[in-house]
This record gives C-alpha cells, sequence and structure tokens, in this order.
C-alpha cells in the first residue's frame, strides 16, 4: 500500500542540500597579492589557505565562512558562490595568551 504521507517525508528529505565544494582566494586588500595560511573556519570544517592564498572547503547552504590570519582584521561572510576575500591589514588585532600550563603527573615504576 503506498502511503502519500511518507512519500513527502521521503522526498523532502532527500531535498536537503548536500555538502558541497566551495572554492575561493584570499587576498591583501592592500596589495591584491594572495595571503598563505588564512584560516577558513565553516560549521564542520576548517582550511588554510594554500601559498597563492587559494581555499577548498565542503560547506553547506546558509553557513558562514569566518576568515582569520596574523596581521589581518578578522572576517565574516556568508558561504556563497566562489569568493575573492579581501583581508584589511591590522596591527591593532592581537591575541595575548596568558596562563601556565598545568602540572604533568608524577611517573609511576611498576614492578613486572
Amino acid at each position: 500500500m503506498f502511503r502519500p504521507a511518507l512519500a513527502i517525508v521521503l522526498a523532502s528529505a532527500s531535498a536537503v542540500a548536500a555538502p558541497h565544494e566551495l572554492r575561493g582566494i584570499v587576498v591583501d586588500a592592500t596589495t591584491g597579492d594572495g595571503i598563505d595560511g588564512v584560516i577558513v573556519m565553516a560549521d564542520h570544517a576548517t582550511v588554510a589557505t594554500h601559498e597563492d592564498g587559494r581555499f577548498a572547503i565542503q560547506v553547506n547552504d546558509g553557513e558562514q565562512l569566518v576568515f582569520t590570519a596574523p596581521g589581518y582584521a578578522l572576517r565574516i561572510v556568508p558561504a556563497s558562490a566562489d569568493l575573492e576575500i579581501a583581508l584589511v591589514p591590522s596591527h591593532d588585532e592581537q591575541i595575548e595568551v596568558t596562563g601556565k600550563a598545568p602540572d604533568l603527573p608524577k611517573a609511576q615504576t611498576y614492578q613486572l
């Protein structure tokens, strides 16, 4: 017996977009040169740009991408068609990490 309600549920589940590859390039807004090592973060993936500033990342529709690199202002953009992202140099954004590493556990000796 065919159940129309079940067919609608199955059809809508298969209509959900699968992750797709998004390609782009990250450049310096001042020079236009590609930036190596920019961290590109999506909801479920993180990659770094290549020497020429190019990247490829798996994204779902509606995700936001976060671009971060030392010496540049953080940038957040919607994941859309292939992108060219210009990062603005910034000397104001510094991250200071302070604290003390936890003590290592004491070594134990066992007799066999």
